[in-house]
């Protein structure tokens, strides 16, 4: 539990830490340098939007070139980063993947189609010809459609698009543009923005008309850089994309059969064997601290294992002494014959080499290796008391979770980004250690104080609502999630999560035998303190047989609590001696060696966690400025792009 909690408190810091990096402002843009080479005397640049978020785009350049070149370079992009503004100045911004198909080149003697490659994010046309020259003009007509997609906005459509891109590296003379919109479209009335400048700034352009479905514009002397960005609005459905639904028919069933798998299993091995608690006045017979131990939370701890030290001490087989601040344990006799495997193998380890005397301190790998075949013998044996049904929910719980972190992937790639994948990556790992937080209670709420329990409650609402929420509402879906598969799966990981608590853990001989160490436990709790008192100055030896139980079951400070008025009576009357400070110092050397296995995967975690955060929010792939104005900016739409000469 320790452990866990540690993980927990150590990833939270390193949660906060990546939040405030995936959100540093960072540019997308590296700083243009002007090419004085060459000079765009004319641009004009004719669109028609059809009904599938596709445009039909034509271009004309006239280019004078001064300085020695063979043509004209131009970037089309094949990815956008498409960034709105909202009422606040916060940029939000979304990675958008192109399709573009129908290129052409007009070509002539002096110009065709050179070559053409994909570099980074664009399509790079180098449209000219083989020889280099100076001082010369010509113009360049190329045409292509390029596919949008789905703009991720269910309450509306928009066309916001990058008519003249940010990307060309030299001024322009005269640069017009005309956009032609279904023939359904009306624009009288229609709100639209146009943006000019340099990418990020929200200058409104002036120089713009719209007749019946078509809006066109012109504009002199850009210098580089300039961008020129028509946005506007329509209703929801105006464009009409395609979409293939099998990828999410495909997670759809995938998450309905786990569904209702988890509800099978749930149903099939539900309880039926009742726990009934009877109150033991006494140490159960046939049963050791260890394996009561194993019997409340359904695995040994070292604790209780170390719990044997004093039921060995009280049945006369050691002797625990104070010595300068450390634990003497002594060796009186051997284990008799009939005694567990589990106890012969941990005494061997403490007393080995046929010692007689050893210090708690001094305990090491012996120790910790016969501590560890001692809890293998302990399962193995109480095995038959345990019902697998916990193994099936939990072999679901984990399918459930892989097709989380899968669906997530799907939805990254769709929407082209990598925050969204890190983001849902993030969410569900922060439902798991929900689901972790609760099975944690749900296995030691027998043997856990009140604290510890409302503790892991509280860390299982706080860490699973809080995945539930950014996992399923951090991004806008439609249509990539047209089913809703993403609560079916979250939901689904919940029902696995309360399934801890309604499924059968034990056999009917099990069931009966778990009664009996909580019947011990409530014993030790709930009765009095004078009438614990009065059982024992009866029969002191009654104290030491019940300690090595309560230290076992987590109750050990309660026990000792209510005989703090006759200690010293008890220490008079016992060669054991009231040691409880050597017992939790032999449980540290024992958990030592485990403690560091645990912190180092923790670190490791935490070093994966912060260093993703530090590559994404220094990448420039994600993150905003904060540019002011309302809605868009220039350069911040579709398309755009740029060029140069080559």
């Amino acid at each position: 539990m320790k452990k866990i909690l540690s993980a927990i408190f150590i990833t939270i810091p390193a949660l906060i830490i990546l939040a405030i990096l995936a959100f540093v402002p960072s540019s997308n843009f590296t700083q243009l340098q002007k090419d004085d080479g060459f000079v765009i005397e004319n641009y004009s640049v004719t669109m028609q939007v059809n009904e599938d978020n596709s445009i039909d785009v034509q271009e004309s350049i006239t280019a004078y070139f001064s300085l020695s070149s063979r043509g004209l370079v131009r970037n089309l992009p094949l990815q956008g980063y498409v960034s709105n503004v909202d009422e606040k100045g916060n940029v939000k911004t979304e990675i958008y993947d192109y399709t573009i198909s129908n290129l052409k080149v007009k070509e002539s003697e002096n110009v065709y189609l050179v070559d053409s490659e994909e570099y980074g994010d664009y399509l790079v046309l180098y449209i000219g010809n083989s020889s280099y020259q100076a001082d010369f003009t010509e113009n360049y007509s190329l045409s292509y459609t390029i596919s949008l997609g789905d703009d991720r906005d269910g309450s509306k459509d928009s066309f916001y698009y990058n008519v003249l891109g940010s990307g060309w590296t030299t001024e322009i003379e005269e640069f017009s543009y005309q956009i032609t919109f279904p023939d359904k479209t009306d624009l009288t009335g229609q709100e639209y923005f146009v943006y000019v400048g340099a990418y990020g700034e929200d200058g409104t352009g002036t120089k713009l008309t719209f007749e019946g479905n078509t809006i066109s514009g012109q504009y002199s002397d850009l210098e580089y850089g300039t961008a020129v960005t028509v946005q506007t609005f329509f209703e929801q459905g105006y464009f009409d994309v395609p979409y293939n639904y099998t990828t999410d028919a495909i997670f759809l069933v995938i998450a309905l059969i786990l569904l209702v798998i988890g509800i099978i299993v749930i149903w099939r091995y539900r309880k039926k064997n009742r726990v009934i608690e009877v109150v033991e006045f006494s140490a159960p017979d046939g049963i050791t601290p260890t394996e009561a131990g194993f019997l409340i939370d359904g695995c040994v701890q070292n604790k209780d294992l170390t719990a044997l030290i004093v039921y060995w001490a009280s049945k006369g087989y050691l002797k625990i002494e104070e010595k300068d601040k450390d634990v003497v344990l002594t060796k009186l006799k051997d284990l008799p014959e009939n005694a567990t495997t589990h106890e012969k193998k941990f005494f061997a380890g403490i007393f080995a080499s046929e010692q007689k005397e050893v210090l708690v301190s001094s305990l090491g790998n012996t120790t910790a290796v016969a501590g560890n075949s001692a809890k293998v013998q302990v399962e193995s044996r109480f095995k038959q008391f345990f019902v697998d049904n916990m193994k099936i929910l939990s072999f679901v719980a984990v399918l459930v979770y892989i097709t989380i972190m899968a669906f997530a992937v799907k939805l990254g790639l769709q929407t082209n980004s990598e925050l969204n994948i890190f983001y849902k990556f993030l969410f569900a790992w922060s439902m798991l250690i929900g689901v972790l937080c609760y099975a944690i209670y749900d296995k030691n709420k027998d043997n856990f104080s009140k604290v510890k329990k409302v503790l892991c409650l509280i860390f299982f609402t706080l860490f699973y609502i809080a995945g539930f929420v950014g996992y399923n509402f951090f991004f806008q879906y439609f249509p990539y999630d047209p089913f809703g598969t993403r609560f079916i799966l979250s939901l689904s990981l919940l029902l696995t999560c309360i399934g801890f608590s309604l499924v059968e853990k034990y056999t009917k001989e099990g069931a009966l035998m778990l009664g009996r160490v909580r019947g011990l436990r409530k014993y030790i709790l709930l009765t009095e303190k004078k009438k614990m008192e009065m059982q024992v100055e009866e029969n002191p030896k009654l104290f030491y047989d019940i300690l090595p139980y309560a230290y076992a079951l987590g109750v050990s400070d309660v026990y000792m609590e209510k005989f703090e008025d006759i200690k010293a009576t008890l220490e008079q009357t016992s060669d054991i001696g009231i040691n409880i400070a050597g017992i939790l110092l032999a449980s540290h050397l024992l958990n030592a060696r485990f403690a560091a296995i645990g912190m180092i995967a923790t670190r490791s975690l935490l070093t994966t966690v912060i260093g993703t955060a530090i590559k994404y929010g220094a990448s420039g792939k994600f993150g905003g400025r904060g540019f002011g104005g309302g809605g868009g900016f220039s350069g911040g739409g579709h398309g755009g792009g740029g060029g140069g000469r080559f």
